[in-house]
């Protein structure tokens, strides 16, 4: 592990039509219930080639042909139906190199928020001001950057996009939250791993709408962004 937070294959072998890869045994996961998987990578040239191969108990599924990006890529695809997921195979191909991997995802789906108005990341630094008595102005000190935020807001109708009762995918969602160590967030404005860490609902007299929700989630990483491996704003997925 790279930064206790990237998986880092790397290939010290002689180039050309090479295969090498780590396999993880994750015992019998049934695809009739976790039906997608979502990976994110970045290889070290464009030589070397990533892949990720999941092995069934009977068959195998090539979830991301080899493929090269110096920059980081995330994708997903429905996994194979009914069946069971003995093993993921991570793979470093090709050429002498690394493949860093931030994740191979198996999951139950992939959510939408079929309506929002606002979506508001915040990048707060955390400064220092000290007070130094008889000095004009104070001694400013950097103390490193907190974690990002993203805050979604918006209305909410009787859509059964929503799940039933209304809210229920983004009550489960929060209410669930012991039992997944982080979510995987794509938009316009930042693609990162974030924790959720606030839900709100309210109803406005007059607003026209049944309901008003408010999200709060917060990038999770063990990594810090400053790594040399997330090559700056990497690290928020930009």
């Amino acid at each position: 592990m790279l930064y206790h937070d990237l998986f880092d294959i790397e290939a010290t072998g002689s180039a050309g039509n090479k295969i090498g890869y780590y396999e993880l045994d994750v015992t019998n996961i049934a695809t009739s219930i976790y039906t997608t998987a979502l990976w994110r990578y970045k290889t070290s040239s464009a030589t070397i080639k990533a892949k990720i191969e999941l092995i069934f108990t009977a068959g195998t599924q090539t979830i991301l042909d080899e493929s090269d990006s110096t920059t980081w890529a995330h994708g997903h695809t429905t996994v194979t139906a009914a069946k069971t997921l003995d093993k993921i195979r991570l793979y470093a191909n090709q050429d002498t190199g690394h493949v860093y991997y931030d994740f191979a995802l198996i999951c139950q789906g992939i959510g939408t928020f079929p309506q929002w108005h606002v979506l508001q990341p915040e990048l707060p630094n955390r400064y220092a001001d000290i007070e130094i008595p008889g000095r004009v102005g104070d001694i400013t000190q950097y103390l490193g950057m907190r974690s990002p935020t993203i805050r979604l807001e918006g209305p909410m109708d009787t859509s059964t996009a929503w799940g039933t009762p209304d809210g229920e995918y983004l009550y489960r969602l929060f209410h669930e939250a012991h039992t997944d160590p982080w979510q995987w967030f794509t938009s316009d404005l930042i693609n990162c791993k974030v924790t959720p860490r606030a839900f709100s609902l309210k109803q406005e007299a007059g607003s026209g709408y049944q309901r008003l929700w408010t999200a709060t989630f917060q990038l999770y990483s063990l990594s810090s962004g400053s790594e040399t491996t997330w090559s700056d704003l990497q690290w928020l997925g930009l």
